[in-house]
């Protein structure tokens, strides 16, 4: 293999700088493949074999369009994982045989920044065409991992779409959809009740009718969800409320094991104060968030409840704030998320 040297030090030539040339990869012909490297952050380090840079969520998608197959690592978010299957076939890497091929090349240990996630993406693409014994490898796939050649890689798939987790993905991604009709059809119906009263009786009986229509839709949604969905853990699954489908949701959606502090969680989750919100938040991670506090509200959850009412009280007797109940679900939402990030990360999970 030959590389391209830019500093004299490390193992290969090899150096964590945002600027490291291209380093080519192994085997004498390349495929149409990328490697992807993920973190917390809302970007991606992305190697096509010619250079790897940074991506956001959508030009990743785009470029995914374009390719025979992506490898990324392990323990990406699973609503990414099921946007590149529908584009491509995608296998995944372990970290561990990312952290020991950086071993062996003599790299420095991680510093969390993004000359990190280049490295990676390019050890990814490394290790994706090349076979562990090549020797073994007599079929000359080009460094293609197919299915045929998969047990002399450290890669795994191709994922399909019907995999539970995926299937679960899509499935609440569907009820979050229907919410959103219902939510919408339900406000019509209230305002329609408001203007004309009960004089026309066809245009309400009409929305009533949509309403329930995507009521019934949303209870089959849950059932599905929740016959995939893993169990909470022993901390949060003993809260009056959780049910297996909103556990899912909050997992699908801003999985807390992701993120390394809590203040990145709720920066994620949009549940920070309006003056320190200047980026793009999960706007489906912070619905996810308000369902459950709605249970709470609904069935009474002790502490939980009483939260809830003591904010809006103090909400209420502000002059001019008009929404205590959206102010008080927020700041109840915010605790809730402080409160999962807790129990998941210190290993109750």
């Amino acid at each position: 293999m030959v590389i391209r040297k830019v500093k004299e030090t490390g193992r290969d030539g090899l150096a964590a700088t945002a600027s490291l040339a291209w380093v080519p990869v192994r085997g004498p012909k390349r495929v149409n493949m990328l490697a992807i490297d993920w973190s917390h952050t809302k970007d991606f380090a992305v190697c096509n074999g010619n250079g790897a840079k940074i991506m956001p969520l959508n030009e990743l998608l785009e470029e995914a369009k374009k390719t025979d197959l992506v490898v990324i690592e392990s323990g990406a978010p699973l609503s990414v994982l099921y946007e590149l299957c529908h584009l491509t076939s995608v296998f995944t890497i372990e970290p561990t045989d990312i952290a020991k091929e950086r071993k062996d090349r003599g790299l420095p240990k991680y510093k969390s920044g993004v000359e990190d996630d280049l490295v990676d993406a390019r050890i990814i693409y490394d290790l994706a065409r090349t076979p562990a014994h090549p020797e073994s490898d007599k079929e000359g796939c080009d460094g293609y991992p197919s299915t045929d050649s998969l047990s002399v890689r450290p890669v795994r798939g191709p994922l399909r779409l019907d995999d539970n987790r995926l299937r679960l993905i899509y499935l609440y991604h569907q009820y979050l959809y229907a919410y959103k009709a219902w939510m919408k059809i339900w406000q019509t119906t209230k305002a329609a009740h408001r203007h004309f009263g009960d004089d026309d009786n066809a245009t309400l009986l009409l929305l009533s009718q949509h309403v329930d229509e995507y009521q019934r839709r949303m209870e089959n949604l849950k059932k599905e969800i929740e016959r995939l969905a893993p169990n909470p853990p022993d901390g949060i699954a003993k809260l009056k409320g959780i049910s297996k489908w909103l556990w899912a949701g909050i997992v699908i959606t801003a999985d807390p094991r992701l993120f390394p502090t809590k203040s990145a969680y709720r920066k994620y989750l949009g549940l920070m104060n309006r003056n320190s919100i200047n980026h793009k938040f999960n706007r489906n991670a912070r619905r996810a968030y308000w369902l459950v506090i709605d249970q709470f509200i609904k069935q009474n959850t002790p502490v939980w409840r009483k939260l809830y009412d003591d904010y809006k009280a103090q909400l209420a007797t502000r002059d001019g704030y008009t929404h205590p109940h959206g102010g008080a679900l927020n700041r109840v939402a915010t605790k809730f998320a402080d409160f999962i990030w807790t129990e998941v990360n210190k290993g109750i999970a």
